[in-house]
C-alpha cells in the first residue's frame, strides 16, 4: 500500500515537471526571438545616430572634407551604401539607415557590409 502510494505521487511529480518544462522552454524561445530582435533594432538605430551625426557634421566642413564612421551590421542584416543612399537588407525586410538621401554635397563610399561585421564607411564632401 505505502509502495502504491509512493509511486503514484512519483508519476504524479514527473508529470508535473513535464508539463512545468514544457511550458518554460517554450518561455524561453519566445523571450530569446525577442531579445534578438531588439537587439537588432539597437543596432541599426546606433548605425542610424552615427550616420547622421557624421552627415551633420561634414555639412559645415570645406569642399574636400571627409569623416570616417565605424559601424556594425545587424544580425541577419547587410547594410548598402551607395553614392546617396544607405540601407539595410535584412531577412525580414529593407529597412533605411542614415540620413536618405544624403545632402546634396555629400556621398557615401560605395560598400556592403556583411551581418554582424564590423567596418568603416566613408562620407565625402564634393
Amino acid at each position: 500500500m505505502k509502495a502504491q502510494l509512493t509511486l503514484e505521487y512519483l508519476i504524479i511529480f514527473v508529470i508535473l515537471l513535464l508539463l512545468f518544462s514544457n511550458v518554460s522552454m517554450d518561455l524561453m524561445g519566445s523571450s530569446m526571438s525577442s531579445a534578438l530582435q531588439i537587439q537588432k533594432q539597437q543596432i541599426m538605430k546606433a548605425a542610424n545616430l552615427s550616420l547622421e551625426s557624421a552627415a551633420s557634421k561634414l555639412q559645415y566642413q570645406g569642399e574636400g572634407a571627409r569623416i570616417l564612421v565605424k559601424i556594425r551590421a545587424a544580425p541577419d542584416c547587410n547594410y548598402i551604401f551607395e553614392e546617396k543612399r544607405a540601407y539595410a537588407e535584412c531577412r525580414s525586410g529593407t529597412y533605411d539607415i542614415g540620413p536618405n538621401p544624403l545632402p546634396a554635397d555629400l556621398v557615401y563610399s560605395e560598400k556592403t557590409i556583411k551581418e554582424n561585421e564590423l567596418d568603416v564607411v566613408e562620407i565625402s564632401k564634393e
